[in-house]
């Protein structure tokens, strides 16, 4: 579909905010996730979530056919999804807002408590005594144990 927009229309089609929006999503989401990133075994976080944006390209589609009485109910769908899409934000923001607020309140209400810091000591403690460990076997059998090893041999796998 892109190179056949190129074709016919040219260069000039993607100098518009949507055609910029249909190339991000023909070639981030389609390219890059599906040929790219899955044959490297790559979770692609950011661009997984992109892939909805998909989903908003349909609705040109369901624009050409809205008056047709066979489409009416999909059209309904549609146009209910887009009118909702204010209201998700606002809801998205609020959630956003209400989480980072409680994370600061928890963070000053927990982070700061002596307990915390002492657990998070122990813990390094902890640690280095199991470096100190893994280098006086590495030593003692003289093997050096690769970063898989060494994770799984820690426990932080």
């Amino acid at each position: 579909e892109f190179f056949l927009r190129c074709i016919v229309f040219g260069w000039r089609s993607f100098c518009t905010a949507m055609g910029l929006f249909d190339a991000f999503v023909v070639w981030v989401t389609g390219v890059l996730l599906v040929f790219i990133l899955q044959p490297l075994d790559f979770e692609g976080g950011f661009v997984r979530y992109a892939t909805v944006l998909r989903a908003l390209r349909l609705v040109r589609v369901a624009r050409v056919v809205k008056h047709v009485p066979f489409f009416k109910e999909m059209w309904l769908l549609i146009q209910g999804l887009v009118d909702s899409g204010r209201t998700l934000l606002w809801t998205v923001v609020v959630v956003v807002f209400v989480n980072y607020i409680f994370g600061i309140f928890f963070i000053l209400l927990v982070g700061d408590q002596e307990a915390f810091s002492q657990i998070v000591q122990q813990k390094e403690v902890a640690r280095q005594e199991c470096l100190q460990a893994v280098a006086a076997a590495e030593n003692k059998t003289l093997a050096t144990l690769t970063a898989v090893e060494l994770q799984y041999v820690m426990g932080w796998h």
